[in-house]
């Protein structure tokens, strides 16, 4: 509507033709919801499939901006909120961390990695102005840093970032439309590397890559 940010759900056999089933969180249409990360088994040949975690089996999405919350589903339709949707900057899993690189806002990224009983979120964060923020970068600043939690209990953070794996240093990430961004959006993993997408101030989309190695490198 323009107003609020909806997470919204469709499914589709052949990526051609879609079926929509609305809203995730229908309970509370009008709570500010986006950025889903559903943890997901990354095969080689390329096929990234949802994971059913936990001691119910249950499907788990990572979502929100400003605080990343938690969310089930038994059937990656319907999803019950494990935070409250209604309360964007409240209870949730990963807070901002005042006077880090991640101070204003955190989010979710691409499809979290489900790998050797680990689940890896690549998340989004934003740099706060003033005392809040990190000093050393511009307030404003967009970067990306990683989560480890564990696959038998999502729930449970077992390893955030101190610092983060992917910010602002090139001329293309540095200008553009909104300066001093890079936000992570799309990983495959391809002919034994990760390809991770993200987009330069707003501007460009550039990509980074690692060879796939251990239990939660990227």
């Amino acid at each position: 509507d323009g107003r609020v940010a909806r997470l919204c759900v469709a499914s589709s056999r052949d990526l051609v033709t879609w079926e929509r089933h609305g809203l995730a969180f229908k309970e509370f249409p009008n709570a500010w919801s986006k950025a889903g990360s559903i943890p997901s088994t990354y095969h080689p040949d390329g096929r990234v499939v949802a994971a059913r975690l936990g001691p119910r089996e249950e499907y788990y999405m990572l979502w929100g901006e400003g605080t990343i919350k938690l969310a089930t589903s038994p059937d990656l339709k319907s999803w019950t909120p494990l935070h409250p949707p209604n309360d964007r900057w409240g209870r949730g899993l990963i807070h901002p961390r005042v006077g880090s690189w991640d101070s204003d806002l955190v989010e979710p990224g691409p499809a979290a990695i489900v790998r050797d009983g680990l689940v890896t979120l690549i998340y989004n964060s934003k740099n706060a102005p003033g005392s809040k923020g990190r000093d050393s970068m511009p307030a404003g600043t967009y970067s990306a840093g990683q989560v480890i939690l564990d696959a038998s209990d999502p729930t449970k953070v077992l390893y955030r970032s101190e610092e983060p794996f992917l910010m602002p240093d090139q001329p293309f990430e540095i200008k553009g439309q909104i300066n001093n961004v890079v936000f992570v959006q799309g990983l495959v993993q391809h002919s034994g590397r990760w390809l991770l997408y993200y987009g330069t101030a707003d501007s460009l989309i550039g990509v980074a890559s690692s060879t796939v190695q251990g239990a939660h490198a990227v």
